[in-house]
């Protein structure tokens, strides 16, 4: 269907041949991300393994409004209080409606240390580009997912709910097609831990799973249902 009004706009044909077509209603299966504990989230950013970016990027996501990956590559830091980082604009990339929040207590000092280290910029990504020529510049808002990074840096501190498998070592370079193999073995996070798979329920953990945390902790703290969505920036 989006094909076809494409074409119509484009006008390359003059009626969309299938507009009168109706798919028929699925149940759609709806999991939820598994979400770390208070103690795999403690373990993890304590790690000095991990990248202190990733670290940054995760304290944020967790504490900072449930910001979503879009937030965080949009967030600038002409929109922080510099001077007291009590207070804050989250960019809000998804429904493009800044937000203003106060700026927890367990994150202000974090933040201005990350600022100080950024060398005390007036403006500019909070989180920008690290590699490559355009080091220095914002990230798409919409078009880069830390996943894979944030499940690769979790293993490498240790956070896992099913003890590591091992499985056969690679290297760069190995072509596996043409028999080429690293010698030796590895660990791997094992098939069954809901952190790194999908299962029958959730789905592996990524960054809107702090955004889920954010939430779960919001309940907990038995904030009623109102203020929790203004907080969070839900519309329901």
């Amino acid at each position: 269907h989006r094909l076809f009004r494409a074409a119509v706009e484009d006008e390359a044909i003059e009626i969309n041949p299938v507009a009168a077509v109706r798919t028929p209603k699925t149940r759609e299966v709806r999991k939820q991300r598994a979400i770390l504990t208070d103690a795999e989230f403690e373990k993890f950013v304590a790690c000095a393994e991990v990248d202190l970016e990733l670290r940054m990027l995760a304290l944020v996501a967790r504490c900072e409004g449930g910001m979503r990956t879009g937030d965080l590559n949009a967030w600038d830091w002409s929109m922080i209080d510099r001077v007291h980082f009590a207070e804050c604009f989250v960019p809000r990339a998804k429904t493009r409606t800044p937000q203003h929040l106060a700026v927890p207590d367990v994150l202000a000092p974090l933040l201005r240390a990350w600022w100080e280290r950024a060398g005390r910029p007036e403006r500019g990504p909070v989180f920008p580009v690290t590699r490559g020529k355009r080091t220095g510049e914002a990230r798409s808002p919409l078009g880069l997912s830390f996943a894979k990074r944030l499940r690769r840096d979790l293993f490498r501190a240790g956070v896992w709910r099913a003890p590591p498998i091992e499985v056969p070592a690679t290297r760069p370079g190995t072509r596996t097609d043409l028999g080429r193999h690293a010698a030796g073995t590895t660990v791997a996070p094992n098939p069954v831990d809901p952190l790194y798979f999908e299962t029958a329920t959730t789905l592996p953990v990524d960054f809107h799973s702090f955004r889920r945390s954010f939430n779960t902790a919001l309940a907990e703290a038995g904030v009623n249902v109102q203020h929790a969505m203004h907080l969070a920036a839900h519309s329901d």
